[in-house]
């Protein structure tokens, strides 16, 4: 993350904000119970349900502007 503000007067300026973020792969068993009180099971209400997340080379780009006053 980077960013730059330019003073216009004592009291107002702009500002340019850049974020960059990579992540690799990840890849994991998920687990929904967290928010139930029981295990999950699949629609026939029996099985167990289980299944992997898999991401793979994850990349995110911002760019954002902004004008400040100073009270």
């Amino acid at each position: 993350m980077g960013g730059l503000d330019y003073a216009l007067t004592e009291k107002v300026s702009i500002g340019m904000k850049a974020r960059w973020a990579s992540f690799r792969d990840l890849e994991g068993d998920t687990v929904w119970n967290l928010i139930r009180s029981h295990e999950p099971v699949r629609a026939d209400g029996q099985t167990p349900f289980d299944s992997t997340l898999t991401i793979s080379d994850i990349q995110y780009w911002a760019l954002s502007f902004g004008l400040k006053y100073a009270f």
